[in-house]
Parts: C-alpha cells; structure tokens; sequence
C-alpha cells in the first residue's frame, strides 16, 4: 500500500508541474545564507553551477508554432 501511496503522491506531484529554482540577489538576505533552496549568485559559483556571465537580458521569440501552448498564452514573436 505504501509503494501504491506513494506512486499516486510523485506522479500528482510532477504531473501539476515543477517552479524553477529563484536565484536571490546578494542584496535580498539580511543574513549570509549558503542553501540550495535559497541560492544567491555567489553560492552558486562557488559550488560551480555557474561559470562565465550571467545574462538578465530577456529572450527574444524567434517564431511560434501554430497551434501549440505558446500561440494559445499569446506568445507573439
């Protein structure tokens, strides 16, 4: 009963989908906080997620497939 639990659980869970990781500023914590729940962009260069530049620049729409998702929300390009 407890595998059967606990398949339903997980595939309820990751059908309703995941949100992606928020990288803090360094300026948003009052108190130096290394977690991976709450990652600032230093942590994560230390622990080598990053490398290079980061880039907060928005992306940019090449083309939008008719009938799909994006087209439905009103992703134009």
């Amino acid at each position: 009963m407890n595998l059967i639990f606990a398949r339903v659980l997980f595939t309820a869970i990751f059908t309703m989908g995941t949100q992606p990781i928020s990288v803090l500023p360094e300026n948003a914590l009052t108190s130096h906080q290394n977690s991976y729940l709450m990652p600032t962009v230093n942590f994560l260069k230390d622990q080598g997620f990053i490398s290079g530049e980061l880039v907060s620049t928005p992306a940019k729409v090449a083309r939008v497939s008719a009938g799909l998702l994006a087209q439905q929300m009103g992703i134009i390009s």
